[in-house]
């Protein structure tokens, strides 16, 4: 799980001081304060991971300077990833640009192990020419590209807390508007079982990561995400397009509340882009929480988006309970009926004062409303 964030310098963000994260955590602020910037850097850091800093930076539709908050020259995160079990791991990365406006590594280290004196350095840097950053890797060869995350290449064996960290990262789930980031590491193989996307971080006007999703699961397990999703949405025709394998094109969803022109029931066969926002995005959330491998990191953009105040509540308690068996949740939110279901301890108050966005504990949420 990761325990703690700090990032400086990516968009709205000049520095968050460090943001405390527990099992479910909710970043909460009015709209533009600067919440889903920590959420956009996070997922910019996972596609850094899988394709490089050029490839995620072209993912998120700019470049590098487009990312850098006014003023900053380089992006910066650190965090710690920690159990009782397993020990504590931090990591710290720099990037900037290079003469050329290109994003490089500048700084980037992994040590494991609380104690200073016993923890171990499985990745540090040195500077080259004044340039270049060459990273070592425990038990690896030298990283000489400034392009590529030496934690995209730690071994278990040598680096178990940097591996941790990295599968934690990669394999995390964004649930972002109009764009569904459903990837998994264990891949199903062609002839296997249920087909999955080929780009599993692209964009998803169609709802088509929502499909292949579900016919990951079982008809049996299916059944129980149409019925969560069923309490949640009482009423709405449509929920039987959760039903979802009967069509032959990815985009299809299979709808059991058609009526003929005679006035009979029958199953009709509806895009899945016909659904609402709301129930696309939640069914994926539900399929998640009972897909295997699941995501031990689910990141949920505007969690209030597309729902009514009971489905909102739905949607909580089961991510709640998610929590508790082992799946790490952080939330981004500006509705006062999140803080209905929220301690203090797992809401981080998110404020833009004089134009920096600023992060904040709270002793109590009377103060976030008054604010």
């Amino acid at each position: 799980m990761l325990t703690t964030l700090e990032i400086r310098g990516f968009k709205a963000i000049r520095e968050t001081n460090i943001i405390v994260l527990g099992p479910l955590t909710s970043l909460f602020g009015h709209r533009d304060s600067g919440q889903n910037a920590v959420i956009e850097a996070l997922q910019w850091l996972q596609d850094a991971i899988v394709h490089g800093l050029h490839g995620a930076t072209l993912r998120q539709g700019t470049t590098f300077e487009g990312l850098l908050h006014d003023g900053a020259r380089r992006v910066a995160f650190v965090m710690t990833l920690g159990s009782e079990e397993e020990g504590e791991t931090s990591y710290a990365l720099e990037v900037a640009t290079d003469d050329a406006g290109v994003p490089v590594v500048r700084h980037e280290s992994c040590r494991e192990g609380s104690d200073s004196v016993t923890a171990l350095l499985t990745i540090h840097s040195r500077q080259v020419a004044g340039k270049s950053c060459v990273r070592g890797i425990e038990g690896a060869s030298p990283l000489r590209d400034p392009d590529t995350l030496a934690l995209s290449f730690v071994k278990k064996a040598r680096a178990p807390g940097a591996e941790r960290l990295r599968d934690l990262l990669q394999d995390a789930v964004f649930l972002r508007p109009s764009y569904m980031a459903l990837g998994f590491r264990e891949r199903v193989q062609p002839g296997a079982g249920a087909p999955v996307l080929d780009d599993p971080r692209r964009r998803d006007e169609e709802g088509r990561a929502v499909v292949a999703l579900l016919r990951r699961l079982t008809p049996e397990v299916r059944a129980l995400v149409v019925t969560e999703i069923a309490q949640l949405f009482p009423g709405e025709r449509g929920n039987g397009a959760l039903a979802v394998g009967a069509g032959d094109g990815e985009t299809l969803a299979r709808h059991e509340g058609g009526t003929s022109p005679q006035g009979e029931a029958e199953a009709l066969q509806v895009p899945s882009w016909l659904l609402s926002e709301g129930m696309r995005w939640v069914t994926a959330l539900f399929a998640l929480l009972v897909v295997r491998p699941r995501p031990r990191l689910i990141v949920v953009q505007e969690i209030e988006r597309g729902l009514d105040a009971g489905a909102l509540n739905g949607v909580l308690r089961a991510l709640r309970q998610a929590s508790r068996e082992g799946i790490q949740v952080l939330l981004s939110s500006h509705s006062p009926s999140l803080l209905d279901q929220m301690t203090p301890e797992e809401v981080i108050h998110v404020q833009c004062e004089e134009g920096e966005t600023v992060f904040e504990s709270v002793d109590g949420l009377e103060e976030v409303l008054l604010r």
